[in-house]
């Protein structure tokens, strides 16, 4: 039976579902070794697996941080790379035949409880507030603060593919009216409003102002991410 030495506590959720299924395979394989400390032949293997597991975890970590503009990136990673040096010291006495599994064991509680307690919660800190703001800017485009009367019912175009966004451009930029109207109707199914203000423009043949809209979200989109 594997071991309550640590257990999953929803308590500990950062509120990004990718992230918080990783943390929950984390603590599986932190009890799995656990429960097999003692068994010479299989605790070896199991700690090698949780050791690559931690790596994937911090690079798809990061991946996450990254493509959601995190300005804290660096700094995260760097608390990564220095527990990876603390595994790969544990992976040199596994070899030697001199680790600790309980303090090892102590080591990744300690640690797994801290980082995403304190840590990774700072990121979905970081998201809460970033949809506050998304919350907002939506509000004062849907009452038509700033905006021409044309783009007043502007939609939020925070999570529309930066590919269609190019796309649309490039294509409003041409005008060209075909091109721009089948990109509008390509992205209706998961985004209607926008798809919906594309074609209203599109009707009044008011390719720039959808070119000037899409080119100051392309250039908030790549500052948030220099």
């Amino acid at each position: 039976m594997v071991s309550d030495y640590v257990y999953w506590d929803p308590g500990v959720n950062i509120g990004v579902e990718e992230i918080d299924l990783e943390h929950r395979t984390f603590v599986a394989l932190i009890n799995r070794l656990e429960s097999v400390k003692t068994d010479c032949a299989l605790a070896p293997r199991v700690l090698q697996e949780l050791i690559k597991y931690i790596a994937f975890h911090f690079q798809s970590e990061e991946n996450i941080f990254f493509e959601s503009g995190y300005p804290e990136l660096e700094a995260h990673r760097l608390l990564h790379l220095a527990l990876l040096e603390k595994l790969n010291v544990a992976l040199m006495e596994l070899r030697s035949g001199q680790i600790d599994y309980d303090e090892l064991l102590a080591f990744f509680r300690s640690w797994y409880l801290h980082h995403t307690v304190k840590e990774d919660r700072r990121f979905a800190g970081f998201l809460a507030h970033a949809a506050d703001d998304d919350a907002a800017q939506e509000q004062r485009l849907a009452d038509g603060a700033g905006l021409p009367a044309a783009a007043a019912n502007l939609p939020s175009l925070t999570r529309v593919p930066t590919a269609w966004l190019e796309n649309m451009l490039s294509a409003s930029i041409r005008l060209h009216a075909d091109e721009v109207l089948s990109l509008a109707g390509a992205l209706r199914t998961t985004h209607s409003a926008v798809a919906d203000w594309v074609g209203a423009l599109a009707a009044d043949f008011d390719y720039p102002e959808i070119a000037k809209t899409i080119r100051s979200a392309l250039d908030e989109r790549a500052a948030r991410r220099s």
